[in-house]
C-alpha cells in the first residue's frame, strides 16, 4: 500500500530551483527524481484559486474561488456553520482530496490549509498555524528586514517541528502541510536578488535573502523525507511560482474611454483629472494598489488602512463613470495585477446598436487587446473569452474578457490619466506571482506508471494524482459532470485503476 506525503510552498518557482538547484541537496535530488518539475498555475494565479484547485482538482469556474477576499475566518464560519459546505463561503464539502481520502477509509492528517473547514467529518486530524502578528515579524519596514527574515525562518522552523511531530504520530495514508514564508520573502525582496530589476540597490546586504529561504526549505524538506516511511511518496507542490513585479500600470479603463467604449460623467471630468494629475493623490493611489499585493500575500503584514485606500480609491473611479452608457470597464483582480478582466454592460450594448451584439462587442475587443502595441511591441500576453478559459457552474463570477498582460505591466481603473504610468511602489513589493509553479514527486514505487497526458500539469492534476497513489476508484463526485484535473500516475500493481478524471 502506498502512503503520501504532500509538502506545500508557497510561491516556489521552477526557475529559482534551476539557479539555486546546485546547492539546496534535497531538492537537487528531487528534481532528478521527478518526472516533472513545472506546474502550471490557474488564471489568475493567486493563493485562492491556485490553492483550491490543488485541493480539489477542479478549476476556478468549477469551485467558485476566484480571491482571498471571498473566504470567509474562521470565526465567521464558527458564528455561522451553515456556511461551511457553501459554495459562496467556501470549497464545497467532499470535494477535497483528504476528503475524499477519508471517504475511502484512509487516515488523513492535514497541517494548515489555506481555507478553514471543519474536520468533525475527518478521519484523522486537521491542525491550522496562528497567523502571523505584523508587529512580531516587522514587515515593510526596511530597518526590520533582518529581524522580518529571522523572524519567518524561526516560524518556519517551529512550523516544521509540529508537522514532523503529528506526521510521526501514526502512519497516515495522506499526510498534507503547507508553509508561507517563501511567499513573503520573494514579493519583498525580489530586487534585491535581480541584478536586471532597475529597482536593483546594487550589491548589498539582502541580495541572499530568497537564497537562503530556500535553503531553509531545501532542510525543511530533508527533514520530512528522512521521517517518512520508505512506502511513502514524497510530492513538493506550488501553486504559483516568482518573477519580477510590473514596473508600469496600464491604464485599461483610459484605453477603453479612447476606443469608445467607456464614458466618464461629463460634470466629473475636470475633477478626475485634476485628482489622478495631482501627484500627491496619484502615489497614495499607487501605494494602496502595491501594498494591497502584500497584504494579500499574508494580510497580517500590513494595516486594513491600505486596503481601506484602495477600496475608496477604486470607488472614486467607479462614480466618475456612466454606468448606464459605458459598453465595457475594468474589473480589477488586485491581487494579481499582471492578470485581469473586462466587464460588459450587455443593456447598453443592446441599446447602442450600431456596435453590434454582445458577442461581436467581446470578440471585438477580445481582437483590440490583442493587436495593442507599445513602443512597438504587443501589451497583451493573451486575451479570452472567459468560455474558452475555462467551464463551470461559476464561470459568471469572472469578467466576461479574460486578459494577461506581459510581465512589465500590471493593469489600473484609472481614467483620463496617460496610458501607461509608472508602478511608484516597485521597490517595496517587487516580487509577483507568476504561473510556472512546481511540482516534484520522490521516492516513487517501482509499480508507478507515469501518465502521457500530451499536456503540461496542472495546479488541477494535483488532486487527482494523490486519488491515484492511494489506489482509490474514481466516482463522479461533481453532480453536474464537469471534470478537470487529471492524474499524473497511477499504480499499475493494483485493482483500482484510475481510468479518468477526477
Amino acid at each position: 500500500m502506498v502512503r503520501v506525503v504532500v509538502i506545500g510552498i508557497d510561491g516556489l518557482d521552477a526557475d529559482l530551483l534551476r539557479v539555486y538547484g546546485p546547492s539546496l541537496p534535497n531538492l537537487r535530488l528531487l528534481m532528478l527524481e521527478s518526472p516533472y518539475l513545472e506546474l502550471q498555475s490557474c488564471f489568475p494565479p493567486d493563493h485562492a484559486p491556485s490553492w483550491a484547485s490543488i485541493y480539489t482538482g477542479r478549476n476556478p469556474a468549477q469551485h467558485g474561488i476566484l480571491s482571498i477576499s471571498s473566504i470567509p475566518s474562521i470565526f465567521s464560519i464558527q458564528s455561522n456553520p451553515e456556511q461551511a459546505g457553501s459554495s459562496t463561503s467556501c470549497i464545497p464539502e467532499g470535494e477535497t482530496f483528504w476528503e475524499r481520502a477519508s471517504q475511502a477509509g484512509k487516515r488523513v492528517c492535514i497541517v494548515n490549509p489555506l481555507f478553514p473547514y471543519f474536520a468533525s467529518t475527518l478521519n484523522g486530524v486537521m491542525h491550522a498555524f496562528p497567523s502571523w502578528d505584523s508587529q512580531e515579524v516587522g514587515a515593510g519596514k526596511k530597518r526590520s528586514f533582518a529581524r522580518f527574515c529571522q523572524s519567518l525562518h524561526t516560524i518556519t522552523e517551529q512550523q516544521t517541528a509540529i508537522g514532523l511531530e503529528l506526521l510521526q504520530r501514526e502512519p497516515w495514508d495522506v499526510f498534507f502541510i503547507q508553509f508561507p514564508a517563501l511567499d513573503a520573502v520573494q514579493h519583498l525582496f525580489w530586487r534585491y536578488s535581480d541584478p536586471g530589476d532597475p529597482a536593483y540597490p546594487g550589491k548589498n546586504e539582502h541580495s541572499g535573502r530568497i537564497r537562503d529561504c530556500y535553503a531553509l526549505f531545501d532542510r525543511v524538506i530533508g527533514r520530512f523525507r528522512a521521517a517518512m516511511g520508505d512506502d511513502c511518496v514524497l510530492l513538493i507542490v506550488s501553486g504559483y511560482g516568482h518573477g519580477r513585479g510590473h514596473l508600469h500600470y496600464l491604464n485599461l479603463n483610459e484605453w477603453l474611454r479612447a476606443e469608445g467604449l467607456l464614458v466618464t460623467q461629463p460634470r466629473h471630468a475636470r475633477l478626475t483629472r485634476l485628482f489622478y494629475a495631482h501627484a500627491l493623490n496619484a502615489r497614495a493611489r499607487q501605494r494602496s494598489l502595491a501594498l494591497l499585493t502584500l497584504q494579500h500575500a499574508h494580510p497580517t503584514y500590513l494595516s486594513g488602512s491600505f486596503a481601506d485606500e484602495y477600496i475608496i480609491s477604486q470607488q472614486y473611479i467607479a462614480r466618475h463613470i456612466d454606468q448606464q452608457a459605458t459598453l465595457a470597464q475594468v474589473a480589477m483582480m488586485p491581487h494579481s495585477p499582471t492578470f485581469g478582466g473586462i466587464s460588459l454592460n450587455q443593456a447598453a450594448i443592446q441599446a447602442r446598436r450600431s456596435t453590434g451584439n454582445y458577442e461581436q462587442v467581446r470578440n471585438s475587443i477580445v481582437q483590440r487587446l490583442l493587436h495593442m502595441r507599445l513602443h512597438g511591441r504587443p501589451v497583451v500576453h493573451r486575451a479570452k473569452v472567459r468560455e474558452e478559459m475555462y467551464s463551470g457552474e461559476y464561470i459568471d463570477r469572472f469578467p466576461d474578457i479574460l486578459f494577461e498582460l506581459r510581465n512589465e505591466y500590471g493593469v489600473s481603473a484609472a481614467v483620463h490619466v496617460p496610458l501607461t504610468t509608472n508602478n511608484l511602489l516597485h521597490s517595496i513589493v517587487s516580487g509577483a506571482h507568476q504561473m510556472q509553479g512546481v511540482l516534484l514527486l520522490g521516492n516513487l514505487p517501482t509499480g508507478i506508471h507515469i501518465c502521457e497526458t500530451g499536456n503540461e500539469p496542472t495546479v488541477m492534476d494535483v488532486a487527482p494524482t494523490i486519488i491515484s497513489l492511494l489506489g482509490i476508484p474514481v466516482t463522479d463526485a461533481n453532480k453536474n459532470g464537469q471534470h478537470n484535473g487529471w492524474p499524473l500516475v497511477k499504480l499499475t500493481n493494483t485493482v483500482a485503476l484510475l481510468r479518468g478524471p477526477l
